[in-house]
Formats: structure tokens, sequence, C-alpha cells
């Protein structure tokens, strides 16, 4: 009853408040914005940016405003001196003109000032304080005035002066619409204590004084209040949007991570008190039915076929994920219409015979080009040494320039290896130099020139991995072998990489496919090369432990090159996403998924550096991906847009979806280990790489340039074929 009384009687006040506007400001008891005396909002934030607010406001008026504030004290003296009796006049109020036309000099300089600094020192500086200085003056000289229209002293005035005699008063509000807490309270106490005259006319003057300011007081009240619920609502928008934005990023991907979600809402549904139980109940009913339809799913994860149809360049998806195999023969292919009627007839084996017959065969001449004798080795090393001594890498800065340089570091592979392995491993377990230095030559050498992923692609990878690694929670969880683990599975990760994708791989029937049953075919070929090479006893730097550790070591890098396959790249995410890794006890728990989660950020570490180098690393990739695309295209083979020469048109959008839908959600999962910046500094990148991609787009003269560019002054050796190297798998000799 208490209550209902107190709201109905609100509801009067209002209701009376609301008959005059002036009065119009909120009596919402919860709702207590502004402290009335001193007059400000009760949030400092909200109080400054309130005062920015008016500041700019005033500078976008700002020649409006001083073409008028001049006008009106011009006009406002010019009464006073050309209507009637001057002389007597001035006489009369000597000291008060000399006063006021000192006064009109002072504004003008201070209103020009003023306007230089464009109003937003936000009264910090000594401008700022002659501002303060200037209002004060200015609600002197308004006493003064006043003071002056309520006393004797009128008389002694032209009759047009009392017509405009609140012309000054108004023009000082007006003009400058700020109540400065102490300072507007400065009328009062002038008017009560310097002006000596009779209690009547400090009454009069007085009652002049605080009507005008009970008037600018209350309008200022409600112009606070205003800004008040417009700041509000900018805050919830703003607050919508990140929530948006938030459930965007975090959308489910895969089928695991939309149960993971739907258990979560039961799980928040149970605990919201305000709804009621039945509305609870069929809540969760319907989410638990959710999760048995997607339980019947092949693969929990994997996107479903509705996401990816969602995608306006879902062939993205499609490749990574290999949904379309792409085995089907080119039916719009006019000019290879003969060629596959060739495919259409012969059977399945004869092609596979032929497949690994021909890949035999041309191993042989690329083995021959891989042979070097004992002497060239001793001599490299040698000179290798030489060249570690002179060059200097700085291991801790994420943007190292690795490819825009004038001549490319084609020995920077060894260097960093060198300096990341010796740092963390070698040293501490007494392996002899000459062993290293065998290990990462033979391991370049293993690496051909194609255009992307060659040495300098493994040297850029392993750095980034360093700095990832030393920056996220990672840093102190992880033990020496371990570090030495990682650094030799991001040198090796794409040893042996010809310039052909898994997708080629499986549509020809490689012998490679055949080995791996199409399973993440080049990845498995780059660690049986990797172990080829580093179970050497010439160049194993892990021979010092023991058997135990030596297997986890192994299982170790076989998993960390095998994450970098793109085909489980949404898998991978799926499982670090929904293991909210952000404990120490997590980290050490799940190392693997996280070192998982660096070298795959490494490898696409490319998007997430500068413009400059960026530009380069994509101008390398796309050719590499063309290239591949004209022996598929030669071959009769459907080709996907990615590698499609003549859907160069759309690659710059290929790229911004490749960026945004892919890049920026693993950066943004990677994000959470991290307790410094070096994730917020890689998607600063990334956004920046994906808007000059944009700009780009939307230029057509740009993007003509730069499409051609991507195509222009290519090197002759990045069209060279190369072939995998099958003398891994000799049979060794007992």
């Amino acid at each position: 009853m208490f209550h209902s009384n107190n709201s109905n009687l609100y509801k009067k006040r209002d209701m009376v408040k609301n008959v005059f506007s002036l009065f119009s400001f909120t009596s919402n008891v919860d709702d207590k914005a502004i402290k009335l005396w001193p007059l400000k909002f009760i949030e400092k934030e909200e109080e400054s940016l309130y005062i920015i607010k008016i500041c700019h406001n005033i500078y976008k008026k700002r020649f409006f405003l001083l073409i008028t504030h001049l006008s009106s004290l011009i006009f406002m003296y010019s009464i006073c001196l050309i209507v009637a009796k001057i002389n007597e006049l001035f006489s009369k109020l000597k000291f008060t003109f000399i006063f006021l036309h000192i006064f009109v000099v002072i504004n003008i300089l201070f209103i020009l000032m003023l306007h230089y600094t464009h109003y937003v020192e936000k009264l910090r500086r000594w401008r700022g304080k002659l501002f303060v200085l200037h209002s004060i003056c200015i609600f002197l000289l308004w006493c003064s005035w006043l003071f002056i229209l309520f006393n004797d002293v009128k008389d002694y005035l032209p009759i047009v002066v009392n017509v405009n005699k609140f012309l000054y008063a108004t023009y000082t509000h007006n003009k400058i619409n700020i109540i400065f807490c102490f300072f507007a309270y400065v009328p009062i106490f002038y008017l009560i204590t310097i002006i000596p005259c009779s209690i009547f006319m400090i009454a009069s003057s007085i009652v002049g004084s605080i009507f005008i300011f009970v008037i600018r007081y209350i309008i200022e009240i409600q112009r606070r209040l205003a800004f008040h619920s417009w700041n509000k609502q900018i805050k919830q928008i703003n607050t919508l949007k990140s929530n948006l934005k938030e459930q965007k990023e975090k959308l489910s991907l895969t089928n695991i991570e939309e149960i993971f979600n739907l258990i979560n809402d039961c799980k928040g549904n149970y605990c919201n008190t305000n709804e009621h139980l039945e509305e609870k109940n069929i809540s969760v009913v319907n989410n638990l039915k959710k999760i048995l339809t997607i339980l019947k799913e092949d693969n929990l994860f994997s996107p479903d076929s509705k996401f990816l149809n969602r995608k306006k360049y879902n062939h993205i998806y499609a490749y990574i994920m290999d949904v379309n195999r792409n085995k089907t023969l080119s039916e719009n292919k006019e000019p290879f219409k003969d060629v596959t009627e060739e495919f259409k007839e012969e059977s399945e084996t004869e092609s596979l015979m032929e497949s690994i017959s021909e890949e035999r065969s041309k191993t042989k001449i690329d083995e021959k080009s891989k042979m070097y004798s004992k002497n060239d080795e001793f001599n490299v090393k040698k000179e290798m040494d030489m060249n570690l001594k002179c060059d200097n890498v700085n291991l801790d800065i994420w943007n190292t320039s690795f490819l825009n340089n004038e001549t490319l570091n084609e020995d920077i592979f060894i260097h960093i290896g060198n300096k990341l392995l010796k740092m963390y491993y070698t040293t501490n377990h007494n392996i002899p130099s000459e062993t290293l230095y065998s290990l990462l030559y033979e391991m370049k050498n293993g690496y051909n020139n194609v255009p992307y992923h060659n040495s300098i692609h493994a040297a850029m990878v392993t750095h980034h991995c360093n700095v990832l690694v030393s920056n996220l929670n990672t840093a102190n969880i992880l033990r020496d072998n371990e570090l030495g683990a990682l650094f030799v599975a991001s040198l090796g990760h794409d040893i042996g990489h010809f310039g052909r994708t898994n997708i080629f791989l499986k549509n020809c029937c490689n012998f490679l496919s055949i080995i791996y049953n199409d399973k993440s075919i080049l990845e498995n070929y780059h660690c049986s090369y990797l172990f080829n090479i580093l179970l050497k006893d010439e160049n194993n730097i892990f021979k010092n432990e023991d058997p135990k550790c030596l297997l986890a070591l192994r299982q170790q890098i076989i998993e960390l090159i095998l994450a970098t396959d793109m085909s489980k790249h949404i898998k991978i995410l799926a499982q670090f996403r929904i293991k909210s890794i952000k404990i120490k006890s997590y980290i050490e728990k799940n190392i693997i998924l996280c070192l998982k989660m660096i070298i795959k950020a490494a490898d696409l570490s490319h998007n997430c550096v500068d413009w400059s180098e960026h530009y380069q690393w994509v101008k390398r990739l796309v050719n590499e991906f063309y290239y591949e695309g004209d022996e598929l295209f030669q071959m009769g083979y459907k080709i996907n847009p990615l590698f499609d020469r003549n859907c160069h048109n759309n690659f710059i959008q290929i790229q911004r979806t490749f960026l945004k839908e892919l890049v920026y959600p693993l950066i943004i999962s990677l994000k959470t280990l991290d307790n410094t910046s070096i994730t917020q500094d890689m998607i600063n990148n990334v956004k920046r790489n994906y808007s000059k991609w944009t700009k780009i787009e939307k230029c057509q003269i740009k993007k003509k340039k730069y499409l051609n560019e991507l195509l222009c002054n290519i090197p002759d050796n990045w069209a060279r074929v190369y072939y995998p190297n099958l003398n891994i798998y000799k049979t060794q000799k007992k």
C-alpha cells in the first residue's frame, strides 16, 4: 500500500512538472546520474565526455559563434555610445565604460585564441585556464551590468538601453553553454561581498541575477539529463553490438561446438530465476532434442552442409575440409574433351600403376640433383659457420622481414634454426655443433625452391613459433627438449614440399596418396622425410634422450606437423574452443593442443604481418596455386576457384574471406593464452591487411593494378616442376 502511494505521488509530481517543460527532468529515484550541487555528473568519465562533446560542438559551429559573438558585443556597446548624452553618460560611468571596452578587446583575443586551440585542450593546459578566467570575467561583467540596470544610475542611461537590458546576460549564456561547477556561483558571492550599496540595491541585484541563474541552471540540468539518456542509449547499442560480434565469433562452426553451446544454454536456463519452471523444462527439452539430432551426424568435428551453403565463398571451406572431392572430370573444357574420354576409358588400376611408375621415374632425376659428397658437406658447414657469426637475426620481433628485401637471405633457415636450437636445447645437452649443422644443412637441402612452401617459409614459421611460445602462457611450462621438438617440427613441417596440395595428389592417384590412404598425405610425407634425416646418427640431436622420452618427442613432432593439415583446421579450433584453455593447469594438461594452435598460427602468419611482407607472400602462394591449377587443367580435371587462373578477378574476395573466416578466428581463439600484446598485434595486422584488400577491391583501377602485379615479374624457376623424394621409402638393409 505504501509503495503504491509513493508511485502515485511520483506520477502526480511528473504530471505537474511536464506541464512546465522547463522543469521536466526525471524524478526516478533509481536514476541518479547528476549531482545537483555542485552541478555535475556523478561519474567522472561521463562528466569529461560531456565537456569534450560540448567543446567539439562549439568547434563545429565556431564560425557562426564567432560572428554572432562579436556582433552582439559591438551592437550592445554601439547603443551605449551612439544614443544621446555620451559625455554626460561617460562622466557618470567612466570606470565602467573603460572596463567594458577593455573587456571587448580581451574578449575578442580570447575568442580567437580559443578557436585556434580547437577547444580540445580539455581545460588542462594554460589555454584552458585562460578559458576559465575568461568565463569568470564574463560572469563578473554580467553582474556589474545587472547592478547598473537595477540602481539609480540607470536614469543616466539612454531609454533604448532598458529595452536591451538583458542583452549582455543573454549573450553570455547563449554563446557559452558550459556551467563550471564552482565558477557558476561566483556572481552571487560577487554581488553580496564586493559591491557596496544599500540592502535594497543588493536585494534587487540578487533577485535579477538569481532569476537568470536559475533559468540557465535548470536548462543545463535538462541538457545534462538529455545527454545522459543519449549516452546510456549509445552504451546499450555498443554493448549490443559487442555481444552480437562476440556471438558471431563464437558461432558454432562444428557440430561438437553446437552441442557444447546447447548444454551451456541448458545450464543457463536452469539457473535463471526469472523464468517459470514450465518454460525452463520446455527450453531444456528442446535443446536435448537438438543435441540428439546432432549426435546422429557422422562427424561431430566437421561443419554441416547448411553452414557451408550460408557462406558466399564456400569453396574455401570445401577445399579445406575436402567436402567436394573434385575427382569429377571437367565437362566444360572443350579443348580437353578427347583427353577426358581417354581418362574415362582407362581402368582405375591402369591409371594407378601409370601414376606410380611415372612418379618413380621422375624421382630418379630429382634424386640425382640432391646427391652431394661428404667433402661438399664439410665445406658447406664451414661456410655456414662463417655466415652465422656475421648475421644478426632478432628473434624477439614479430614483424621480421623475410621477403621484403632486395636480395633474399637463402641461409635464414639455418641461421634461425641454429640460434633457437642452440639457445633452448643443444647447448644444454652437450650436442656437438657439427651434429646441429649437419641436421640443418640436410633439412634445408630437402626443401625445393617452390614459390611458397620453401625453406624461407619454414624459417618464418619457426621464428613466429618462437615469438608466440615466448609471449603466451606456454612460456614457463615447456621443457627444453619439448621446445627443441617444437622447433624441429616447425623447421621440417613442409620439408620436401613440391608445390602441390593434398587434393591434387588425391585426384591424380599419386603414389603418396596410396601410401597414406588419402589422409594428410603431404603432412605424413613431411614427417617421413624429416625422420629419415633426423634419425641418422650424424644428424640426431636427440640421441642423448632415453628411449621413452625419444618416443614422446617423436610423437610430439608428428602431431604438430599433422596439425598443419588445413583439413584439420576446424577440428583443432573446435577442440581448443570447447576446452576454454586459460588456467595454467589446463594448459599443462593440453600442452600439445596449445602447441598445435601455435604452429597453425605461425603457419598462417604471413597474413598477420605488415602489408608489404604480406603481399609478397600472397604473390608467391597464389602463383603456386595457379601452377597446380594449370596442371589439373591440362589433365582435364575440374579446378577449384582457388587454383583457377581464369578466376583471378575474384582472388581479392577469396583472400578477404580467408582472412575473415579462417585466420581471424584462429588468432582470436589463441588470444585466451596471451597476457601480453602479441596476439593483439597479430589481430591488428590482419585487420589492416583485410582493410587494404577491401580498399583495393572497391577501386577498379587499384584492383586491376594489384591483380596484374600478382601475376607479373614472375621468376622462371617458380614454374619448375618438382616431385616427391621417394628415395626415403627405400628398404634399409639390416
